[in-house]
């Protein structure tokens, strides 16, 4: 039997945003084909750690920019996770600014991936 995987949290504290519904219950319904949303959005002030949950590879680091009419994922980090080898999963961290990695670069677990931008910039989309 295969030991459990830890997985950390990417912020703290981990405050979820108290009128927003959660962890892949919203629908965008102002797009033609709808996409669960991917994430929980949290409370934390600009500037805020932003760590990876688990070991791993760097897949897309980079900033898909928004604006008022087109809300994006800003900055954006993609860490692919395998585990134990056999076991892959992604984790996609967004709205961050000063990425401190790159694709192809590993990432330990915990190590931090860049900080929570400011509000209404192209970094948070």
């Amino acid at each position: 039997m295969q030991p459990a995987l830890k997985l950390l949290l990417p912020l703290e504290p981990y405050t979820l945003a108290p009128d927003v519904y959660h962890f892949g219950t919203r629908v965008r319904s102002r797009v033609i084909l709808s996409a669960r949303h991917l994430g929980d959005d949290l409370v934390v002030p600009p500037g805020t750690p932003v760590r990876a949950i688990a070991e791993g590879e760097v897949v897309w680091a980079g900033v898909r920019a928004g604006s008022e009419e087109a809300r994006n994922w800003g900055g954006l980090i993609v860490v692919k996770h395998d585990y134990p080898k056999t076991q892959t999963f992604y984790s996609v961290y967004g709205h961050i600014k000063d990425l401190t990695v790159k694709v192809e670069d590993h990432v330990a677990a915990g190590q931090q991936l860049g900080v929570v931008a400011d509000g209404l910039t192209p970094e948070n989309g």
